[in-house]
């Protein structure tokens, strides 16, 4: 690819680039060029009268353990033992270990500095020595407020007595009502019906305060309700268009669902039904380009919609070219050399038409 102008990355990176490797400096260079030296391996830069190295080179020494930089020998840090006063290198001693990735911990064991709790110095060795934050009972029983004496508590079998006398509600079916001591207060009797039309269906009785009291019966009247498979052709169902067009959500009421159905059929268009193009609001325009013929230094084009791309190529041979390019509000592109191309450049503009 040739380039007949300057390139202006706009602060953007170069990927994966490698400079121009030689094995010796390249001829009639120019102030600020660059090239890596495949001989001794160093790059390069021309400073306008002669090419200087652009970086530092660090060896190993010859003669000891030391590395050199730029030739020069170099003394290695040392790293010292520690003391109070220094802070250095330990070395792992009793009751500790490390791991091999560097990880200390504190095993015990040793002496001097063992984490054994018979190592341990001024333990407590009484209750007594522990702050009693949580009010324990003591040996003394200092405080009963918050305790009960033997006189006001229960014996289980004192309190499975009571459980027994408390009364409970039960229910019996009966041919006729009780009388007289065989009356329970507690009971809910059921009295057969004797209307055919009502089979297996009871009358619900209590005595309360001496007097019988009907509390209803046990029929329940399904003709006004759907079974899980039956027929719901003739059930209506009120409802009103949804505000906002929103999927149903499982456990809604049929008239939510089919409120929401209902939005969902009304926001509709018009192509939704016909399939029609034509129907297509918003239709996109269409993708046009015009090849533009430069053989001077510039040339410009008024594309009649919004620019999309540029691309240059030599129309003799091909070759992509690398020129500056303008494009103003008003979609004019300007194409500008250095100087006017040997070749003449096919300039391809990509536009979306009207």
């Amino acid at each position: 690819m040739k380039v007949l102008t300057n390139l202006d990355m706009n602060k953007n990176q170069i990927l994966n680039a490698v400079l121009q490797n030689l094995a010796s400096a390249p001829e009639n260079p120019r102030e600020g060029q660059y090239y890596y030296n495949s001989t001794d391996k160093i790059l390069y830069v021309y400073n306008g009268t002669a090419w200087v190295s652009s970086g530092v080179k660090v060896e190993a020494s010859e003669t000891n353990g030391n590395i050199k930089i730029g030739g020069e020998e170099v003394t290695v840090y040392s790293l010292p033992l520690a003391s109070a006063s220094t802070v250095g290198g330990v070395k792992i001693g009793a009751g500790l270990s490390i791991t091999a990735e560097g990880t200390l911990s504190a095993t015990g064991g040793g002496t001097a500095d063992a984490v054994d709790w018979a190592n341990v110095i001024d333990k407590p060795t009484a209750l007594s020595q522990f702050t009693n934050d949580e009010n324990f009972i003591d040996n003394t029983v200092n405080n009963l407020a918050n305790y009960y004496l033997k006189t006001e508590t229960y014996t289980q079998t004192e309190i499975n007595n009571l459980i027994g006398q408390i009364a409970t509600l039960s229910v019996e079916k009966v041919d006729a009502l009780p009388e007289g001591e065989a009356i329970k207060t507690n009971v809910i009797y059921l009295v057969a019906k004797t209307d055919s039309d009502t089979n297996d269906v009871y009358t619900e009785y209590m005595r309360i305060n001496d007097t019988w009291e009907i509390l209803g019966d046990t029929s329940v009247d399904l003709s006004n309700y759907l079974t899980q498979t039956g027929d719901t052709s003739n059930t209506t169902v009120a409802f009103a268009s949804a505000e906002t067009r929103v999927l149903p959500n499982t456990g809604e009421s049929l008239a939510i669902i089919i409120g929401k159905i209902i939005k969902y059929l009304a926001d509709l268009k018009a192509v939704a039904f016909t399939g029609d193009y034509a129907d297509l609001i918003n239709k996109p325009h269409p993708i046009k380009y015009y090849d533009l013929t430069v053989s001077g230094a510039t040339a410009t084009y008024t594309a009649e919609g919004t620019v999309l791309n540029v691309s240059i190529m030599d129309a003799t041979t091909h070759e992509s070219v690398i020129a500056d390019v303008t494009v103003s509000a008003d979609n004019v592109v300007t194409v500008t050399c250095a100087e006017a191309p040997v070749n003449a450049l096919t300039v391809r503009i990509t536009y979306v038409g009207a």
